[in-house]
């Protein structure tokens, strides 16, 4: 019997693709292998086992490179909107606080950013002014 994988972390690769998706507004977008898994938290074996059970279901296409260091190109073609309604009030938490931990870390880094520009607008005003 062929290995098959959690649904965990099936979950997780699929999480990553749909996140993936409704950032870019664009259904197909290129990836490698390795950044699918390490940005789904699982092995890359795995990821690539994930990966041939979602096209299986009929839920993503691929469209495979000649190397793994070269970006496949993948099509979601699954509901988006059924993704996240049919998810179990778990998977529905743990996604919910990906995307907070995640917008949080992007706030940060904008907060930073900002106080870096308006340290630079302030020493140009100085700078200026003498």
């Amino acid at each position: 019997m062929p290995y098959m994988v959690s649904e965990q972390n099936l979950r997780k690769v699929e999480n990553y693709i749909v996140d993936r998706v409704v950032k870019s507004g664009d259904r197909r977008f290129q990836e490698t292998l390795t950044v699918v898994a390490k940005e789904s938290g699982v092995a890359l074996m795995t990821a690539i086992r994930a990966i041939r059970e979602l096209e299986n279901a009929g839920k993503i296409i691929s469209f495979r490179s000649a190397s793994r260091r070269i970006a496949n190109t993948y099509e979601y073609v699954g509901d988006l909107i059924g993704f996240i309604e049919n998810q179990s009030s778990e998977d529905k938490i743990q996604y919910l606080q990906s995307k907070l931990a995640e917008l949080s870390s992007e706030k940060a880094k904008l907060e930073d950013e900002l106080d870096q520009a308006r340290k630079e607008l302030s020493r140009l005003k100085r700078t200026t002014i003498i």
